[in-house]
């Protein structure tokens, strides 16, 4: 392999790890806000009892 092949794909590994760790980064960040969305609060359900005076 020559030199500009080899600096080639050395650049190409470079840039695919930065993109890589951008993405990582990115989405750690709005995880808590895209589990937001989905998650469905609960139903509160108020218990009655039925008293027989």
């Amino acid at each position: 392999m020559n030199k500009k092949k080899a600096q080639s794909l050395i650049e190409y590994a470079l840039i695919l790890a930065l993109v890589t760790l951008i993405a990582v980064t990115v989405l750690s960040f709005l995880s808590k806000k895209i589990n937001s969305v989905f998650e469905v609060p609960e139903p509160q359900v108020e218990i009655q009892t039925n008293q027989v005076k």
